[in-house]
C-alpha cells in the first residue's frame, strides 16, 4: 500500500520564503523534475516489448550480481532460470521461453542451462529494440 502525504501551505508564506531563500525554490524544482523523470521512465518501460525488458533486465542482473565476463560472455548462476525470469518480469514461463528461443536464434543467448549471454550482441540488440 502506498503512503501519500499532503502538505497545505499558505501561498503567500511559501512565496515569501522562496523569494528570500532561493534554495527552497531550487529544492522544489529539483523534486518536481525528479518525479517527472521517474514517471516518464516508468511509462516508457511499461510500453516496451518483452524482448527489450528481458535484455535490459539481464544486463541489470549481471551488474547487480557482479558477474565476471569473459570476452563479452557472461554465465549466470544456475538459479537464473526461465521460471525465475518469468517471475522477475511478471510474465508467463511460455512467453519467456519464446523470447529466449528468439534470442538463441540471434546468438545472444548461447545456453539456457546455465544461462549464458553474449553481452556485445545483447547491447547491440538492446539499442535496436529500444522504445
Amino acid at each position: 500500500m502506498m503512503k501519500v502525504i499532503f502538505y497545505f501551505l499558505i501561498r503567500e508564506y511559501l512565496l515569501i520564503h522562496m523569494s528570500t531563500q532561493p534554495e527552497i525554490l531550487q529544492f522544489i524544482l529539483d523534486k518536481s523534475v525528479n518525479a517527472l523523470v521517474d514517471i516518464t521512465y516508468i511509462h516508457r518501460y511499461s510500453q516496451a516489448t518483452l524482448t527489450y525488458k528481458l535484455l535490459f533486465e539481464l544486463s541489470r542482473l549481471r551488474i547487480d550480481l557482479g558477474l565476471p565476463t569473459d570476452r563479452h560472455i557472461v554465465s549466470f548462476p544456475k538459479y537464473i532460470t526461465i521460471t525465475f525470469l518469468a517471475g522477475y518480469l511478471r510474465s508467463s514461463r511460455n512467453r519467456i521461453l519464446e523470447e529466449i528461443i528468439k534470442l538463441e536464434k540471434r546468438n545472444i543467448v548461447l545456453s539456457r542451462k546455465p544461462l549464458v549471454v553474449d553481452l556485445k550482441k545483447n547491447k547491440t540488440s538492446l539499442l535496436s529494440t529500444a522504445v
